[in-house]
């Protein structure tokens, strides 16, 4: 291999890593893998359960997707998960909560207790129930610097947070049996979409919202 061959292949790798680089640093990509961690950890826990995933409902108003839904027999946990960096800063009844990052930038992004509440109201109307657990999954990267509420829900970084849930499904007593979770399971999974066309259309709905 002479010198020029081996610039040449160099350079390429170099290329391949940088674009490698930027796909995974995408909010898509990145959020995808937390939500995947945090099933793989939902799947280790105990007792009857179903977990859906990225389920999007079609509402009268605007349609909604759920991160993670875990049927349980102790309460359907309602998962909204937010792999961010950096350090966190939100009050329960701010519209806005702040992401700061490197070199003193700032993002902002909405309320995930607010976000999951709608989520959760309409599983209650689906459903006809109101056994849930609200729960907020941030990345073991970012640094919850000051984010107050007072709302009984679960609410921590990803080891933490699962740790919690872990912590609910052996000691809360059961109120769902496997019929019931089936049944439920079922249903939504009736009214619920998956399909590419759909997520399509919610995702620029939202883009609309933000600019707004």
């Amino acid at each position: 291999m002479n010198g020029y061959t081996y610039l040449w292949i160099l350079g390429g790798i170099i290329l391949i890593l940088k674009i490698l680089e930027e796909i995974f640093k995408s909010p898509n990509v990145t959020g995808a893998y937390g939500e995947y961690v945090t099933v793989k950890q939902l799947e280790k826990l105990t007792g009857y359960k179903k977990i859906i995933r990225n389920p999007i409902f079609i509402t009268e108003n605007e349609s909604c997707e759920i991160d993670i839904i875990m049927i349980h027999e102790t309460a359907i946990y309602v998962i909204e998960s937010k792999n961010y960096s950096g350090w966190i800063f939100g009050k329960e009844n701010q519209f806005k909560w702040t992401q700061c990052l490197k070199r003193k930038r700032k993002n902002s992004f909405y309320n995930p207790i607010m976000q999951n509440r709608k989520h959760i109201k309409v599983l209650a109307d689906l459903l006809n129930i109101d056994t849930f657990q609200s729960v907020i999954v941030f990345s073991d990267r970012c640094e919850l610097k000051k984010v107050e509420y007072n709302s009984n829900i679960i609410l921590n970084k990803r080891t933490n947070a699962i740790r919690s849930i872990k912590y609910a499904v052996k000691n809360n007593p059961p109120i769902l049996n496997e019929m019931q979770i089936d049944e439920f399971y079922n249903r939504i999974m009736q009214k619920a979409y998956f399909d590419k066309e759909t997520r399509r259309k919610h995702i620029e709905s939202i883009k609309a919202k933000q600019k707004d």
